[in-house]
């Protein structure tokens, strides 16, 4: 597998959103309603808030060749980060890619001294990636997402600078 891991641009905006739709389908099946979840990807992934994302947060692409299949996208706030997302397309993970995008940001957090990252309740996928990297359950909470109730599992990882 040919893997690269860059900084995203304005011209992968299209595919980005379009990994976000295909793998919250995969992801959320039976745990978040579809409207709930068009909605949302509407709202995050429009071309204003990708935009603001990738100009001004940490969001970085894997390419295998020359086709986008998955990214990343990390928030700095004062001390600590907020892992806003990892989505990688169903064909191309257990493969490596998550890690390793997971790897690029991390690297990139400079005098930051944890991550956080919010995973619905029930995506065992999710947990169980953060789990092997590291990440352990802080909270779960119950919060308003555009009027469904989300288990929200939060979870953080302490890095090691």
């Amino acid at each position: 597998m040919d893997l690269i891991v860059r900084k995203a641009v304005m011209a992968d905006m299209e595919r980005i959103r379009e990994i976000a739709e295909i793998t919250w389908g995969e992801t959320y099946k039976g745990l978040i309603p579809e409207e709930i979840q068009s909605r949302f990807l509407e709202f995050a992934y429009s071309d204003r808030n990708l935009e603001w994302r990738i100009e001004r947060t940490l969001f970085f692409v894997a390419m295998e060749g020359k086709k986008l299949v998955g990214f990343a996208n990390a928030s700095v706030r004062d001390d600590f980060a907020e892992l806003m997302a990892i989505y990688v397309l169903p064909d191309s993970q257990r493969c490596g890619i998550g890690s390793m995008l997971l790897k690029v940001i991390t690297e990139d957090l400079i005098g930051i001294s944890k991550m956080i990252v919010a995973v619905e309740a029930g995506n065992k996928l999710g947990e169980s990636f953060y789990h092997t990297k590291g990440f352990k359950v802080v909270e779960d909470c119950e919060e308003d997402f555009i009027g469904y109730k989300l288990k929200t599992r939060w979870m953080e990882q302490h890095l090691q600078k």
